[in-house]
């Protein structure tokens, strides 16, 4: 969705008309969703089933509640509503307290798998943005702006680049996506 929302803003100051592209863009989803359904039937067919990766632990629970129904979960209901509840409490606070300085979003990430690779980058930002915002202000936050990304796009394009050497050369390098 944002990369639709994205280009209405060029067509709208080349003069285009945006009923029209948003026609040209619920085509493209609905031909996108057509052909994304067959490849996965056509890759479940031919490799089987699920594969190793794609929805492997939605059928195994599934199939167990199917073959041996349990009863109601009461800790998992709990677990859940005290999760809900603390998100939703640090949202508040966050809304509420321009001081307070966690993120409601954090406490769900941390139980993401692959946060285990990135909670230290985070935490790296964060330590940064703090003293940026609270001693030099937003305009000093906005121009350090330009600095982050750099970085992110410096990851991305030596890994790209180590990728392409490692092609070229038939040696494992270093990869930069294996989160």
């Amino acid at each position: 969705m944002p990369a639709y929302m994205e280009s209405f803003k060029p067509a709208d100051q080349s003069g285009l008309n945006t009923r029209n592209l948003w026609g040209v863009c619920l085509l493209a989803t609905f031909v996108s969703v057509i052909v994304t359904f067959s490849a996965f039937l056509d890759l479940s067919y031919k490799w089987g089933g699920p594969g190793a990766w794609r929805g492997n632990l939605a059928y195994n629970v599934i199939e167990r509640l199917l073959k041996q129904p349990v009863g109601t979960d009461s800790a998992s209901m709990m677990s859940t509503a005290f999760g809900s509840i603390f998100v939703l409490g640090g949202t508040v606070l966050r809304l509420r307290f321009l001081w307070w300085p966690l993120h409601p979003i954090a406490y769900p990430l941390a139980g993401y798998h692959f946060f285990a690779h990135l909670w230290f980058p985070f935490l790296v930002s964060w330590l940064i943005k703090a003293p940026l915002l609270k001693y030099g202000g937003i305009r000093t936050y906005r121009k350090a702006l330009p600095l982050f990304l750099g970085l992110i796009l410096g990851d991305f394009v030596l890994g790209t680049m180590w990728g392409i050497m490692g092609l070229l050369t038939g040696e494992p390098t270093y990869t930069f996506k294996n989160w």
